[in-house]
């Protein structure tokens, strides 16, 4: 790993700062400064002057001692003698320990005590042992971010950018992109603060960030930052260790991307900078490899990744382990890519041994066990179903582990989004048993695969809160959590607005994000059972979901592969699997249905034709034979935008789904269990009817909703409660309320942002005293207990779809805060058909409907008042959906009547008994 150009920068950077007290006139100084011209390019003679110094070291010249194996030591970094560099950790620890006293005295006794600590973060760093090495770095930080600014000199920087810059790059390795980036680009802000005219760092620092964007796959990104820096070093003849890293990159980049001539062309750049012996041989033979690989040349990229591995393991001495193992992984896709499943599993488990030992990158595990799946699946090997579900149970064993220490939900969806083909690997490796053997068990391990593929994140901040409640964390430790992240939210929102970047902003927010990390850090530390309850790995089994289920409901999970599309299906007694092909032609039809549907001006008959044939594959295998009124679907991948009460039924004519069935939704089952144990305080109103007619909103002005205050109006005449309308209609009111109500209704505008979905908001009336915009970011800071929150607005469930996760909406946002029951949309809705139907549904609700049923019976009024005219088109109903806990909200009269009836009986037959007797 320490061949990379991160390496060059941090590494050769501090050392010569940390020299530049060094007298040239003292025999140690002397063959110290004489080393430096050998440290990163001739081990032997670096060593040689090295060990020559190191005999001159006494008591009288221990600093100068000091700053020699400091040297020796990063020297062996590079050169990868990890026992050299432990060997001169420990004598300058010796060192220190015996000259403590006049160590804590002298000016600069900072720098030595930090540069021990690179070392030993670096040491820890090059055997993957991420824990102690982050420590380090994170000591360098804390200890130099603490001095005033007049005290921080030109070693202080050196020292602090390579412990920010070691810290993204373990960042980096770990798979947390994004908190790699908020490190790299804290560094470059760091060199333009304090070292603006040091070009060579900040675009040394460019290409480190340009690494993240390639390890995410954005390709085109990285090679612009690469690009840049290889020309500034070119034109300024910076050393051939940085160009040849940055061009291996570049040309991973280019070979990705198809652009062969462009990899070849940065290929004979890298040849031409290097030496025969140089320390990144192996690299180029990898990116010679990956060309021919492209260029479906296999022997010649079988031949080229042998040759890389047999150099990293002869200059590794086989001690890196990750660098092996990926190059094995690397091998193995080889293999797999022509057809050699056999020789690509062999490659993999070689590389999955390297990883399974001690401190191994468990986010590396994690994609070498999801390809061995993914080919062993594909392939009929020999126990091919009993291999793909013993990798797919390591891999979630592995995933469960690594989850806790994401903490950034862009990282965990990334996690998330590369562990999704193992699921599919294990789910097509369960229903090919099952096929060849009913055995009904195979679909209680489908079901257990599914769950865990499903709602990860949002279950997760369900469980933090409560374990909040019930992990015996301090009141003060919560308060200061909640500030913490209320401030973080504010800093995100004034960044997104801002015309220009602020660098004092972005570094508050980093800051921020910081002390929100050790704060979270401190807590799961130290108050278990809140580590515990938050990340709980268990998921719910098939016959708890069983249990739960009343007589007349059925529950289907959908599973939406890039192959097929899984299907589980639950009763109170039964339960099944099915597979469905999913293509091209299929996602296509999902598409137009759901622009259709969304369309008041498309033809009904179309859409029907093209709804019945989605019944028919989606559905009505399932529910043929189970006559279920009610039905709960978890929805997954394109299915997200179907409302399926939409689904046309019949072949000949139009009879709708939700004619015959209520429907709801749920993230999972796991989320279904979890939401029916929600405490609801009370059922009285909250409704807000904002006015827009003054709306001088600087993202757009909303048109007004005419008939949005006399929906809330109505609704009021069912349930008790308190309504804002017009200037009432604010934000502040809204928030100061909302604590305080069992049921919210918004009638209100919601506008999705496609590029940052966590800036898609609901908006209210303005009053001059905050900002009038409820973002799903600010939803995340609200508690609530509420039983339902009805979004009776544009879009409210639309976000930015994510595999296993679904919408990242404004619904999702209301789940975070604490909300039971979603009533939300699927596109623009009309706001006089939302006024009939919602009047509706509040009247069934307060009836002692349950909240499914409740708008089954509304959308059913609405059609049979309008089936003779235009509004009968399912986007004027069909767009309203219903997720999360569907209990009533008010309990039914029903059983009073079921009772009388029962006493009334019981007395007939007590007088006809007596009167016969």
């Amino acid at each position: 790993m320490l061949r990379s150009l991160f390496l060059i920068i941090v590494i050769s950077f501090s050392i010569k700062l940390v020299a530049q007290t060094v007298d040239k006139n003292r025999g140690i100084d002397s063959l110290t400064q004489r080393s430096y011209k050998y440290l990163y390019s001739n081990k032997d003679s670096a060593y040689f002057y090295l060990s020559q110094a190191t005999k001159l070291i006494n008591s009288d010249n221990w600093k100068s001692g000091a700053r020699t194996l400091v040297a020796w030591s990063r020297s062996a970094a590079y050169f990868y003698d990890l026992e050299m560099m432990k060997q001169n950790i420990n004598s300058i620890d010796s060192i220190y320990s015996n000259h403590q006293d006049e160590l804590d005295v002298i000016e600069n006794a900072l720098i030595y005590k930090n540069s021990l600590l690179l070392d030993k973060g670096i040491y820890s760093y090059e055997l993957t042992d991420y824990v102690p090495a982050r420590n380090a770095f994170s000591e360098i930080i804390k200890t130099t971010e603490a001095l005033p600014d007049s005290l921080i000199n030109i070693n202080h920087i050196g020292l602090l950018r390579s412990a920010y810059g070691f810290v993204a790059k373990i960042y980096n390795n770990e798979g947390k992109y994004d908190l790699a980036k908020e490190y790299y680009n804290k560094n470059i802000r760091w060199i333009n603060l304090k070292t603006p005219n040091d070009k060579k760092q900040l675009f040394r620092n460019y290409s480190l960030l340009a690494e993240v964007y390639k390890n995410e796959g954005n390709h085109l990104r990285s090679n612009e930052f690469f690009i840049e820096s290889l020309r500034y070093n070119l034109s300024n003849e910076i050393n051939t260790n940085g160009l040849v890293t940055e061009a291996f990159h570049i040309i991973d980049n280019y070979t990705n991307l198809s652009k062969l001539d462009s990899a070849n062309y940065y290929l004979e750049l890298m040849k031409s900078n290097m030496s025969e012996d140089h320390s990144m041989v192996n690299k180029y033979h990898e990116a010679k490899a990956e060309i021919y690989q492209k260029g479906n040349k296999y022997n010649k990229a079988l031949s080229e990744y042998q040759i890389a591995l047999e150099s990293l393991k002869e200059r590794t001495k086989g001690t890196s382990l990750e660098d092996i193992s990926l190059l094995y992984n690397k091998i193995g896709q080889l293999h797999a890519s022509f057809n050699e499943p056999k020789k690509a599993v062999d490659n993999f488990n070689k590389g999955i041994n390297q990883l399974s030992k001690k401190n191994a990158n468990k986010s590396a595990l994690l994609k070498m066990l999801k390809n061995k799946a993914m080919v062993v699946s594909a392939y009929d090997l020999e126990n091919s179903n009993e291999q793909v579900i013993s990798t797919v149970d390591f891999g979630i064993k592995t995933l469960d582990s690594l989850k806790p220490s994401f903490k950034s939900e862009t990282d965990k969806l990334l996690l998330i989004e590369e562990a999704f083909p193992l699921f599919e690997s294990g789910l097509a490796a369960l229903y090919n048993s099952y096929i060849s053997n009913p055995n009904k068990e195979l679909v209680d391990k489908a079901f257990y695969y599914s769950e865990k593929s499903k709602g990860i994140l949002l279950m997760e901040a369900l469980l933090s809160a409560k374990a909040t409640n019930f992990g015996t964390v301090p009141d003060n430790l919560i308060e200061i959590e909640k500030q913490l992240k209320a401030q973080i939210t504010y800093l995100e929102k004034e960044i997104n607005k801002s015309k220009a970047s602020s660098i004092a902003l972005e570094d508050r927010l980093f800051a921020t994000k910081e002390e929100y990390r050790s704060l979270i850090n401190t807590i799961e530390t130290n108050y278990k059972a809140y580590y515990n309850l938050k990340y709980n790995t268990a998921v719910v089994s098939l016959k708890e979901v069983q249990n739960n289920l009343a007589d007349d409901e059925m529950l289907v999970s959908y599973f939406y592969g890039d192959k097929h599309i899984y299907i589980i299906s639950l009763t109170k007694n039964t339960k099944d699997f099915f597979k469905i092909e999913n293509n091209k032609t299929l996602e296509d039809n999902t598409r137009n249905i759901y622009q259709m549907l969304s369309d008041p001006k498309s033809d009904v008959s179309i859409l029907a034709t093209e709804t019945y044939h989605l019944y028919r594959l989606l559905l009505q295998p399932i529910i043929k034979t189970l006559a279920k009124e009610k039905l709960i679907v978890i929805a997954d991948g394109l299915l997200n935008y179907i409302p399926f009460g939409s689904l046309n039924t019949s072949s000949e004519d139009i009879n709708y789904l939700i004619e015959q069935k209520s429907v709801s939704y749920t993230n999972s089952a796991s989320l279904w269990i979890q939401l029916k144990e929600n405490e609801v305080y009370t059922n009285s109103v909250l409704a807000f009817a904002p006015n827009f007619e003054n709306d001088n909103n600087s993202r757009g002005k909303l048109l007004p909703l005419p008939h949005n205050s006399e929906e809330i109006r109505h609704i009021l005449t069912s349930f008790d409660g308190s309504s804002f309308v017009n200037e009432r209609a604010s934000l502040f009111n809204f928030k100061s309320q909302i604590a305080n109500y069992g049921i919210v209704h918004l009638a209100t505008h919601a506008i999705f942002d496609d590029e940052n979905p966590e800036y898609s908001y609901l908006a209210f009336t303005p009053d001059g005293k905050e900002n009038n915009l409820l973002y799903v970011s600010d939803l995340y800071n609200l508690s609530l207990h509420a039983n339902l929150v009805t979004l009776s607005a544009c879009e409210t469930g639309i976000g930015d779809l994510k595999r296993g996760e679904g919408f990242m909406s404004l619904t999702r946002g209301f789940f975070y805060s604490g909300a039971s029951s979603i009533a939300s949309t699927l596109w623009k809705v009309n706001d006089a058909s939302s006024t009939q139907l919602m009047n509706s549904f509040y009247k069934n609700l307060a009836h002692g409907n349950s909240k499914d049923m409740a708008l089954q019976k509304s959308k059913i009024n609405f059609l049979t008042a309008n089936k003779e005219n235009a509004l009968s088109h399912p986007y004027y109903w069909s767009g309203f959906v219903i997720s999360g806990n569907t209990e009533a909200v008010v309990s039914s009269n029903k059983w009073i009547w079921t009772v009388a009836v029962g006493v009334f009986l019981c007395l007939v037959v007590f007088f006809i008994f007596r009167k016969r007797k």
